[in-house]
């Protein structure tokens, strides 16, 4: 991805975002801040939702027909040829568990997964790994061929059978992010079933090289500027018949009254896992999001957080004591990093002190992540220097891992 220079000047979208008097928002890699065209149309999908009478199902049918639209255009803005292969979760959590436990693999079979993955990953591949899947943890690294090479020999030297790779396109610690293509490639010739972890990626890269994989999963609610509650699963069409979630749910069916017998099931929907009672209005909103980005030019929200997470990691390398986790030639906006003599809970504290909104990363790195978004101007990257000018000096010199 070519990376634009927006580093000096304040881009045209700017004023769309809340002013935070003062704080520098720095933790887009958890949640956005959302622009204000979206949020007021999400807003206003709640005020029609509980004036018209949120649960009159006289309702249903327009609100359904609009949330399909959503799914439309997020099916177009990934390059996805059928939206019929998306479907909708209010949050990562519960997509990735619908991705790994749909494949059912078989009893025994071996998962790789690596140590960068974020909790909502770990969680369900824990549980396999208590129902018997042997689990091999490798280092994600910076990504790229020697993440690849790692698999490899993973794949190769793994005891029993590998029925899952799952791992994140885009490292939630560091940004790093592998070759989607070639890892599914590698997967699909050791007939393992490939899960991508893409809620730090969309937004971030462009899309279409993770749907090589089995599954993927889709986070709205960071770089994808829609308000929290909105995820997504894609399920390649040609591994659906073998994806079975053992979840069940009505779909978007309505029914008025119930059948004289369950012989045949409820309804065999492709959507029957977006069930229970859903927030119309989140899923909306989200479409709203997909047009706010449409109405610039493509990329153009990624270049700019690419160019002020380069602009800083440029500057970190140059200081001494900080070891930097996000390699320099990465082009995304997520910049970890460490300095010596302190522990990231110190280092978080002060950034605090200086207003910055970041996050901790634990093991392996005990580093502070920052992540840059659209919302941001280049005075953060001022601010953050001069929050480690305090902390250690103006010394220059530095290493990048």
């Amino acid at each position: 991805m070519a990376v634009v220079d927006h580093t000096q000047t304040s881009p045209a979208w700017i004023d769309d975002f809340p002013d935070l008097d003062g704080t520098h928002y720095l933790n887009v890699g958890t949640l956005a801040l959302v622009p204000s065209p979206v949020m007021q149309r999400y807003l206003a999908y709640f005020e029609e939702w509980n004036r018209l009478g949120a649960g009159d199902p006289l309702h249903y049918q327009g609100w359904r027909e609009r949330v399909e639209c959503t799914r439309t255009s997020l099916a177009e803005y990934c390059g996805i040829s059928s939206a019929d292969s998306l479907h909708l979760t209010s949050s990562v959590s519960d997509a990735l568990n619908l991705a790994i436990f749909g494949w059912q693999i078989a009893p025994g079979a071996a998962v790789i997964t690596s140590d960068q993955e974020h909790p909502a990953l770990v969680a369900p591949l824990t549980h396999l790994y208590q129902t018997g899947h042997p689990i091999s943890v490798i280092a994600y690294g910076s990504g790229g061929d020697a993440f690849l090479d790692r698999l490899q020999r993973a794949l190769e030297q793994s005891p029993t059978p590998v029925g899952m790779v799952a791992v994140s396109h885009v490292s939630h610690m560091t940004g790093a992010l592998i070759d989607a293509q070639a890892v599914a490639a590698l997967c699909d010739h050791f007939g393992a079933r490939l899960l991508l972890d893409g809620a730090q990626a969309f937004g971030q890269v462009p899309m279409k090289p993770g749907l090589a994989a089995d599954a993927y999963v889709l986070n709205g609610q960071k770089w994808g500027l829609a308000p929290v509650g909105n995820a997504a699963l894609y399920v390649r069409p040609d591994r659906l018949p073998t994806w079975n979630p053992p979840l069940h749910g009505p779909s978007d069916g309505f029914w008025t009254h119930y059948p004289q017998s369950l012989e045949g099931g409820w309804t065999a929907h492709r959507r029957r896992l977006e069930y229970g009672t859903r927030s119309w209005p989140t899923w909306m909103a989200w479409c709203d999001a997909l047009a706010y980005r449409a109405s610039w030019p493509p990329l153009t929200f990624e270049h700019h957080a690419s160019a002020l997470a380069r602009a800083l990691k440029q500057a970190l390398v140059r200081r001494s004591r900080i070891t930097l986790f996000s390699r320099l030639d990465t082009p995304t906006a997520t910049v970890s990093f460490a300095v010596e003599g302190i522990n990231n809970q110190q280092l978080s504290d002060h950034l605090r002190k200086f207003r910055i909104v970041h996050r901790i990363i634990g093991a392996p790195l005990h580093a502070v992540r920052l992540t840059f978004g659209p919302s941001n101007r280049a005075d953060a990257l001022t601010q953050v220097a001069a929050a480690l000018d305090a902390l250690q000096g103006t010394e220059t010199g530095g290493q990048e891992k």
